[in-house]
C-alpha cells in the first residue's frame, strides 16, 4: 500500500531522531491563484512573513508510532496558519 507523503517525513524524522519544524510564508499584498492550493505570488514590495512551528520530537518506537504523530503535526501547522491570518 502506498502511504501519503506526510507519513513518510514523519517516519523519515523518527528514523533520524531529528525534530520536525513546519514552515510556511505570508504576505501583506499578494495575488492568490485559483487553484487547488490558492498558489500565493507577492505583490512588488509586499512584505513576507515567515512562520516557523516549534520543532516537534516524532516519539522513538515503531512505524505506528510514527504514523499516530501525522494528525498532531498537521494539526499544528493548521493552527499556527489559522493563528497568523487572524
Amino acid at each position: 500500500a502506498r502511504l501519503p507523503w506526510s507519513w513518510r517525513r514523519v517516519n523519515f524524522a523518527q528514523r533520524a531522531q531529528v525534530p520536525i519544524v513546519t514552515m510556511f510564508v505570508t504576505a501583506d499584498r499578494a495575488w492568490a491563484l485559483k487553484s487547488w492550493d490558492s498558489f500565493m505570488i507577492p505583490k512588488p514590495f509586499a512584505r513576507l512573513t515567515y512562520h516557523f512551528s516549534e520543532p516537534a520530537m516524532v516519539p522513538a518506537g515503531t512505524t505506528e508510532d510514527a504514523e499516530r504523530a501525522v494528525p498532531a503535526i498537521a494539526a499544528t501547522l493548521r493552527e499556527r496558519e489559522a493563528d497568523s491570518r487572524g
